[in-house]
């Protein structure tokens, strides 16, 4: 108690520079943790489903032009096709179609904002998702949907929405079912799952722009899978050749995610942030705690007379940064909790799922790695000091440990602000680069009518407005979509396009 009662005096008697170490220990911290949590997440994605690890997707690799790229989407016949081949390996799959199929759900006059998929009975059983109320076969007849537990509070207002009839973009649907809502991080979220035959009955089956996925009986070594895949879509296989621009595979869903490309990178560069971030602060606790030995060298000196030993002087020291990574800690709180909308608008994540699900582990960590850089090593050199010091006249010289602290402090910073300007740089170099158009009188719209009349009405309102100079539409975005991609008597067909939403 003694220990303690010293250390709260002298962090109020140096209350400046307990200040500083609170500030910049607090924005550190802060920093940290959300770039690990985020790390965290990415890497946990679609692990909220029932016995995930036997939960597999499938993907396709599309080619042009000697060019190929793995998607994960595939034709619409080739779930069927490939668990048909291996019924005794494969416990259920389901076809599901994910595209732009539905964005709200209209109730009386409330507008719901929703991600609509269209999915079959076993679409719940394959991926692992629990029913709370309804029959999964009612998906069987067109205009029939389920909904997810928390879209279902918003269409009931706190009563129960099965049976209510709902309009969409595309018609009248009765909810028929609830299940429970999926977590944030998940590849396959929908806040509604509608007929698969209505799909079916707007979109192209054959087409390219379909999801499959299978549950497992039992563990496959991915050789074995691949090789499994290999002759179940050998009699459609391109001729000539084309095998080489085109392929299917199999992959845990849960790994599916996090071994793309892109989120990789993004996880290296967050993690060389939050790292070369934790060691700077660390490093600069170090410095602002040791620089202060030259003044705490005598009081030291005469605990030590007063019969406190190494280990003495060691604790309090050590009970000084828990100190102040508690109050840091509070003040990381405060900063997340004040720019909490900015924050999840950057990470494009919510920071109640960041800090769930045991990621509270990483603030602990954060913690452990700052007490033991930053409060170890000062707690040594302060318990170092000999009983002579009291005897001595202070001096501040020898500062050679100050100049190697700072050059690794200079180093970190500059590595981290080179690193910042570059993705800067590259960001800009993109926004700006020579389009060959001027996009800054250009505007977007998606007009969800499934024929050309229904576009020609909205196209002839928007000529009419007088700030409009023109308009056009097409089935899709220039670079974005072509889906209807099928086979056809064992030869691809190219880009045979389905019916489609109008962009305009």
């Amino acid at each position: 108690m003694k220990q303690l009662h010293y250390v709260l005096r002298t962090m109020w008697h140096n209350r400046g520079t307990t200040l500083i170490k609170v500030v910049s220990l607090g924005l550190a911290i802060t920093m940290c943790a959300l770039l690990f949590a985020r790390i965290a997440y990415l890497q946990s994605f679609d692990t909220g489903f029932n016995d995930y690890k036997k939960l597999y997707g499938i993907s396709m690799k599309y080619g042009i032009a000697d060019k190929a790229v793995w998607e994960h989407r595939c034709l619409g016949p080739l779930p069927k096709l490939i668990a048909e081949a291996y019924p005794d390996d494969i416990e259920s799959y389901t076809a599901t179609f994910s595209g732009r199929y539905c964005s709200r759900i209209m109730v009386d006059d409330r507008e719901i904002k929703i991600i609509g998929w269209a999915g079959e009975p076993d679409f719940f059983k394959t991926l692992g998702i629990d029913i709370i109320e309804g029959n999964p076969e009612t998906l069987l007849q067109p205009d029939n949907i389920f909904v997810s537990e928390e879209t279902a509070k918003k269409i009931g207002n706190g009563e129960n929405p099965v049976g209510t009839t709902v309009r969409t973009d595309g018609g009248l649907y009765r909810v028929q079912g609830i299940y429970r809502t999926i977590a944030d991080n998940s590849t396959v979220r929908p806040d509604a799952v509608f007929s698969l035959a209505d799909a079916r009955r707007q979109w192209n089956f054959q087409a390219n722009c379909w999801k499959g996925y299978f549950r497992l009986k039992k563990d496959i070594p991915q050789e074995r899978l691949d090789a499994m895949i290999e002759k179940a879509i050998r009699p459609a296989y391109p001729p000539n050749g084309q095998w080489d621009l085109f392929g299917v595979k199999l992959g845990p869903l849960h790994e599916v995610y996090k071994n793309d490309d892109y989120i990789k990178r993004m996880c290296t560069i967050m993690a060389i942030l939050g790292i070369s971030l934790l060691l700077i602060a660390s490093l600069n606790y170090v410095l602002l705690s040791i620089s202060s030995l030259s003044k705490r060298a005598k009081a030291i000196g005469v605990q030590k007379c007063s019969g406190a030993g190494n280990g003495c002087i060691f604790g309090m020291f050590i009970w000084e940064t828990a100190l102040i990574l508690a109050l840091a800690l509070l003040l990381a709180a405060i900063l997340t909790l004040n720019f909490r909308e900015p924050i999840e608008e950057m990470l494009a994540t919510p920071v109640s799922s960041l800090f769930k699900e045991g990621r509270t582990s990483i603030i602990l960590g954060i913690l452990a790695v700052v007490l033991l850089i930053g409060g170890v090593i000062p707690a040594r050199t302060f318990a170092s000091v000999p009983v002579s010091q009291v005897f001595r006249r202070v001096t501040e010289r020898k500062g050679s440990w100050k100049r190697a602290l700072l050059f690794v402090e200079f180093a970190g910073v500059s590595f981290t602000c080179g690193l910042l300007c570059v993705m800067t740089f590259q960001y800009r170099y993109i926004v700006d680069n020579i389009r060959n158009y001027n996009p800054a009188p250009m505007a977007l719209e998606s007009n969800w009518t499934q024929n050309k009349s229904g576009y020609e009405l909205v196209a002839g309102f928007l000529r009419s407005l007088p700030y409009v100079e023109d308009c056009a539409g097409s089935s899709w975005l220039i670079a974005d979509s072509f889906e209807g991609t099928r086979f056809n008597n064992g030869i691809m067909s190219a880009f045979q396009l389905s019916k489609a939403t109008w962009q305009t």
